[in-house]
Formats: structure tokens, C-alpha cells, sequence
């Protein structure tokens, strides 16, 4: 998985181009990447748990330019696609039909596999308890209804600085394990490839080509 934020607005870009994937199971994929000089980089991942789809539709119209976007509006999906696309930061509603948002943000700041990411509240409840509740569950910022997208790309920009910051940062363990990389390429087709890994940290580690 290579995943790249890019920050800034459009100007000075050349040649940036998005692709929808498809949709299943309420949710959709949008693979983008854009061209900066002679370079190429993956968007960060955005992942949006909202049941309302107008919502998400909002939402990804106004973050789709700077961001890979996958949404669900099953609240229950949600840990296995935060575990499966690995996204950057992830947006959550607190009210949805069968779920607790609440619940839900808890698992994502606690969840080994999961808690680096930050989790921006999105939701149409108000109040200062709601919003400290939130904040002690590990949220890294609260946004209600209906959203300051201006000061949400802000605050996207600093929590993915500050993440990939931590990361640099991080203690890297040398250590030379034989392993096997196995999964599906883009066109469905199953592989199987074995590497070594050769740096260890707390969020990851590196293999040999």
C-alpha cells in the first residue's frame, strides 16, 4: 500500500486526474492521483462513515480533489474498511440507525490497527458536552452540521502533518524476517510474493523489493 498526502491548493499542479472505482455494499471508491513536476503521489485516504448519503455525497464533492475518498453508509462496515484500504483519517457521524458513533470512535482510537488515525466527528449534535465527550474519546476535532469545509481541509492539513511527522520520527528496529506478501492486483487476480522486511517500527515496517 503506498499512500501519500499532498497538501496546498491546485495551482502549480499539471496533469491531475481522478477515476471513480466501483461501489459495493453502500459504499464507493474514488482512486485519484495527481501529477506534481515530473512526480506522481497518491492522495491520502479519507474514509466517511455517514448513513446519510447526501451527506457523503457533499463531502466527497468537496474533498475529492485532494483526497482519495471511500464512504459507507453501513456503520458496521466500517472497521473492516478502515483495516482493508488503511485510510489517512476518518470522518464519522455519531447518530446512525443500530450504531453508536460513540462506540464506534472508541474502537477506532483503541484499536491497535487503528488508533494513529485520526477520527474527525461530523455530526448534526451540538453541545459542549457532546464535543468534550468526543474529544476524551480520542477525536481529534468535532465539526458539526452543516460543515465549515474550509476549516476542515484546514484541519486535515495539520492532523496529516503531525501524523506523518510522528511516523519520521518513530524508532526503527532493524530485523530481517522472511515473509510472503499475498492478495489481489487491481484487476482481481490473485498474487503471491516473497520479500523480507528490513525496518520495524510501531506503525509499520519496510520490504526488500
Amino acid at each position: 500500500e503506498v499512500s501519500a498526502g499532498v497538501e496546498g491548493d491546485r495551482d502549480g499542479r499539471r496533469g491531475w486526474s481522478m477515476v471513480r472505482g466501483g461501489a459495493a455494499s453502500g459504499r464507493a471508491g474514488y482512486r485519484s492521483r495527481v501529477r506534481a513536476g515530473q512526480g506522481e503521489s497518491w492522495m491520502a485516504r479519507i474514509l466517511i462513515v455517514d448513513d446519510d448519503e447526501s451527506i457523503r455525497r457533499l463531502v466527497r464533492l468537496n474533498l475529492a480533489d485532494l483526497y482519495e475518498i471511500f464512504d459507507t453508509g453501513k456503520p458496521e462496515e466500517a472497521l473492516a474498511l478502515a483495516l482493508e484500504h488503511k485510510p489517512d483519517a476518518i470522518l464519522l457521524e455519531l447518530r446512525m440507525p443500530g450504531s453508536s458513533g460513540f462506540e464506534l470512535c472508541k474502537t477506532f482510537t483503541s484499536f491497535s490497527a487503528t488508533q494513529l488515525i485520526p477520527v474527525f466527528v461530523i455530526s448534526g449534535e451540538g453541545g459542549a458536552k457532546t464535543k468534550e465527550f468526543c474529544r476524551d474519546l480520542g477525536a481529534a476535532a468535532y465539526f458539526e452540521k452543516p460543515v465549515n469545509f474550509d476549516a476542515l481541509r484546514a484541519s486535515l492539513v495539520e492532523a496529516l502533518q503531525k501524523r506523518r511527522l510522528e511516523r519520521r520520527s518513530e524508532v526503527r528496529v532493524g530485523l530481517r524476517v522472511p515473509m510472503k506478501i499475498s492478495g489481489r492486483d487491481s484487476n482481481g487476480n490473485a498474487f503471491s510474493l516473497p520479500t523480507t522486511n528490513e525496518k520495524v517500527s510501531k506503525s509499520g515496517f519496510l520490504c526488500a523489493g
